[in-house]
């Protein structure tokens, strides 16, 4: 069995490009479009998947830096995601948005903080 990775579909990968405005989710700096890496939140060695709530936009050197970490996107850049992809709580149906939905996504993408 291999550990080769499928590679993430062109307009996957201009979605998150576009989505992330051209910079890294991680440090800020702009990207250029045969410069930058998709990085997933969720490392896929750790069950992540390649999907647009996972893959976010990096520069080399942040991607680099966060190897197979999980959780390592700033705050702002777990707000950016989670403004990009409102969900509600599966409990109460809650819109999870505001300061407390990006730190929520990471470990209970689907429950409000009241219901964790």
């Amino acid at each position: 069995m291999s550990n080769a990775r499928s590679p993430v579909p062109s307009k996957l990968r201009e979605h998150v490009y576009r989505r992330d405005m051209r910079t890294c989710v991680y440090c800020g700096c702009p990207v250029a479009p045969d410069g930058f890496h998709l990085d997933h939140v969720k490392p896929v060695a750790l069950g992540g998947l390649t999907n647009k709530t996972n893959l976010v936009t990096a520069c080399p050197d942040c991607n680099q830096r966060k190897g197979d970490t999980y959780g390592a996107l700033s705050m702002e850049g777990r707000r950016h995601l989670a403004a990009a992809y409102p969900a509600d709580c599966v409990v109460c149906g809650r819109q999870l948005n505001g300061e407390d939905a990006p730190v929520i996504r990471l470990s209970h993408p689907d429950r409000c903080a009241e219901h964790l």
